[in-house]
């Protein structure tokens, strides 16, 4: 979300996103090791993602990190990453006033 809604419309427009051709970001990917988490013991764990980012028509391969939260049989998993949308065609000039690379953050429970 932008506290500027003028910023906001110009990054979802045609120029930058095109948010009304290509409404969704999509990440498909893997945790490269489930090794690590305990489902059955309560707790954090911190685990390796591999896959790929689909931004408007183009997709890259992204490895991150995320976190996996074990709780009373319930798990969450979260993940905050970065990429340069420069590697999505998408071009904001140096203004400064969009990021050129942008901040993630990603979140989903599973009961």
């Amino acid at each position: 979300a932008f506290t500027n809604p003028t910023i906001q419309e110009h990054f979802n427009g045609e120029r930058w996103l095109n948010s009304g051709k290509f409404p969704l970001f999509t990440f498909q990917g893997k945790i490269t090791d489930l090794g690590k988490v305990n489902f059955k013991k309560d707790g954090s764990y911190t685990v390796p993602v591999e896959g790929t980012l689909t931004i408007k028509d183009k997709s890259n391969p992204l490895s991150t990190t995320a976190t996996i939260v074990v709780a009373n049989g319930a798990l969450n998993t979260s993940s905050n990453f970065t990429f340069k949308l420069s590697d999505y065609g998408i071009n904001v000039g140096s203004q400064g006033k969009i990021a050129n690379e942008p901040k993630i953050a990603v979140s989903a429970d599973f009961k």
